[in-house]
């Protein structure tokens, strides 16, 4: 027969797994979170270093595509912005630029036409430099008198998009000097070491980041034993508490049954009190275990308390017969 010193140690040795894989989880996932906590503190400084590698390693990406320089790309990134546009605008209609001269050289009328009308000749324009070409195609479509010249030229070589680039182009190679000089005074230019070195910085940062996420799914898929415990256990406690609540009511409704009945059972027989005291406190110790421990069944009782119990029985069948003897009534032994 169970006890509340048996439940207490029994409900003790069941939360103890619980509570051995929770430290284990806690310890490995220690040097995790304070890796996290460390990395949490400097995101703001983070977030501005991965703004600055961004916009470099765009630039290493965008002198890849057109052949214009950093220097050029990077000044000019604020140079676009004074003129109203962007630096990604620009470089798309260089790359149409660059392309329509090849075809301008192979014979594409339109395009031949385009220079022409510029004042340019296609195959010296091709030997440029991409940073001077886009000086050179400004200063020619400058000296345009006629504005539908312009945007037919300008479109034409460039892309219909490109009519957004006409400010920039209004000034001529000096007014595409004024924008690279305005974006050196505004701290944008960068050398092509400096643009490499932060693309190699960007790619080694993803490439911990990559890491840093491939860690935490490992520990996760390495902890997920003992958060299963933790889940099972936390669904086995609310389900207890759920019999609890069952338990307690049942308690309350033994011992005030075993208290209403207690004045009728002490006037009829003195001794007897003793016996269903004894009794009472084993069912409420029954109904203890089953609602903490069993499914309904009590918890199989070792020896010691199955002689405790017989022993018990032993004085109250004792009890029984004194008090039957003293009222002259016939004693009938209680079934062991």
């Amino acid at each position: 027969m169970a006890t509340l010193a048996n439940l207490r140690v029994n409900f003790g040795a069941n939360t103890a797994g619980f509570e051995a894989g929770a430290g284990r989880v806690r310890a490995q996932l220690g040097g995790l979170m304070s890796a996290a906590v460390a990395l949490a503190g400097t995101a703001g400084l983070g977030a501005l270093t991965m703004r600055s590698l961004d916009a470099a390693d765009n630039i290493q990406k965008l002198g890849i595509e057109t052949g214009l320089t950093a220097e050029f790309l990077s000044t000019m990134r604020h140079g676009a912005a004074l003129s109203g546009t962007s630096l990604e605008a620009l470089t798309t209609a260089t790359v149409k630029l660059q392309r329509r001269t090849e075809k301008a050289i192979d014979g594409t009328k339109s395009y031949a036409t385009a220079f022409e009308k510029l004042g340019l000749s296609a195959e010296k324009f091709k030997q440029l430099s991409p940073d001077e070409q886009i000086r050179q195609f400004a200063e020619a479509y400058s000296k345009l008198s006629d504005e539908t010249t312009k945007t037919t030229v300008l479109t034409e070589l460039m892309g219909v998009r490109a009519s957004k680039l006409k400010p920039m182009f209004e000034q001529g190679a000096a007014g595409i000097d004024a924008l690279i000089k305005a974006g050196t005074e505004a701290n944008k230019l960068l050398s092509q070491d400096q643009v490499d070195a932060s693309a190699k910085a960007k790619d080694a940062i993803e490439q911990l980041t990559a890491s840093w996420k491939g860690l935490i799914e490992q520990a996760t898929i390495k902890l997920a034993p003992e958060i299963v415990k933790a889940v099972e256990f936390t669904g086995d406690l609310i389900r207890n508490l759920d019999k609890a609540a069952v338990l307690f009511k049942a308690v309350g409704t033994a011992i005030g049954g075993f208290a209403a009945g207690q004045g009728m059972i002490q006037g009829m027989n003195p001794l007897a009190g003793f016996r269903t005291q004894f009794e009472a406190s084993q069912d409420i110790a029954r109904m203890l275990t089953d609602a903490f421990f069993g499914d309904g069944q009590s918890a199989k009782p070792n020896q010691a308390e199955v002689e405790t119990v017989k022993e018990q029985r032993r004085t109250n069948d004792t009890l029984d017969g004194i008090w039957m003897t003293l009222r002259g009534g016939q004693f009938v032994p209680v079934a062991q």
